[in-house]
């Protein structure tokens, strides 16, 4: 870069979009009022003034603050689980809703299971409602 071409606010905070906070908990870097992150913001400017491309400055603030920076895990070891595991839950969450409307839609020529029904009325003990309202038979049932 050349001296007469001074770098923006802009391109400073298009970088800064791209890391987070080391000390904030889910606050990008441009977004961040911290000290410490406009001091951040002033390497990224020098470094972009002095010709560094953006994944050179990445990487300089990834060795000097860990991988968090970068606001999302590296692909390699155990941070693999947290790549696979949303995909895994949306695809089974996917089957499982499917599988279980796909029960609920009956289709022509299936054979429908029968559920155990309650004891029709004929089969309860025959007495009528208006009977059970005359008080002798009440006492006479007692």
């Amino acid at each position: 870069m050349s001296p007469e071409c001074p770098i923006t606010e802009d391109e400073i905070n298009g970088v800064a979009r791209q890391l987070w906070c080391p000390l904030c908990s889910g606050v990008r870097l441009d977004a961040c009022e911290l000290k410490a992150c406009d001091q951040m913001k002033v390497v990224i400017g020098q470094k972009l003034s002095a010709g560094e491309d953006v994944q050179s400055i990445k990487n300089y603030f990834l060795a000097q603050y860990g991988p968090q920076v970068l606001g999302e895990p590296p692909l390699e070891g155990f941070n693999w689980l947290a790549w696979l595991l949303p995909v895994a839950v949306l695809i089974g969450g996917g089957v499982f809703l499917w599988s279980r409307t796909r029960s609920m839609v009956r289709k022509p020529g299936m054979r429908v299971r029968r559920v155990r029904s309650l004891p029709m009325v004929s089969t309860l003990p025959s007495c009528s409602w208006r009977a059970w309202r005359s008080p002798t038979a009440r006492q006479a049932a007692t």
